[in-house]
């Protein structure tokens, strides 16, 4: 993925000290005092559980009966690979940046920013393939497009509105 492994260690301690300077700056100072944190937080941890709980409804039944799950079984894989990095990576980014914002955590501050910048590109995704879907007469299956729309526009809002709260340095 990234070339020979001295690239990966290399992107590995990049990574990480992008943490530990967020860490030690002022992060809260970046954003004006009446930054709607809760809100933000509230969501993205919203967001998160919302994920498992769909998610986990599919999965524990399936193992609790011995069966695949059904995404699984469509994917022709032994696991589906959205479950794999929603459950181990996605969602629990999405809770602890949103609780972490509630309780004004340094990190939370950027970690919130970027997954709801993420929720906003993954859903214009899905707002694509649902309307690839219709256009190839394969709606049937398809969920519904104004769900994903709404939750595009929800999104968006609530990014653009914590955004808005960035000072500007200068």
């Amino acid at each position: 993925m990234f070339g020979p492994p001295y690239s990966r260690a290399r992107a590995f301690y990049a990574f990480v000290g992008l943490v530990a300077a967020i860490g030690r700056d002022h992060v809260q100072g970046w954003f004006g005092p009446d930054a709607p944190v809760k809100t933000a937080g509230g969501f993205s941890l919203l967001l998160g559980l919302f994920f498992y709980a769909l998610w986990l409804a599919e999965i524990v039944p399936a193992l609790t009966s011995g069966q695949m799950p059904k995404g699984a079984v469509e994917t022709g894989l032994v696991t589906n690979p959205v479950h794999v990095l929603d459950v181990g990576i996605v969602l629990p980014a999405f809770i602890v940046g949103g609780v972490g914002l509630i309780l004004r955590r340094p990190f939370a501050y950027w970690l919130v920013s970027v997954m709801l910048a993420f929720a906003v590109v993954m859903d214009v995704a899905l707002v694509g393939m649902v309307l690839s879907m219709r256009v190839r007469g394969l709606a049937a299956g398809a969920p519904p497009l104004a769900l994903f729309v709404a939750a595009v526009l929800i999104t968006v809002a609530v990014l653009v509105w914590l955004l808005q709260h960035v000072r500007r340095n200068g």
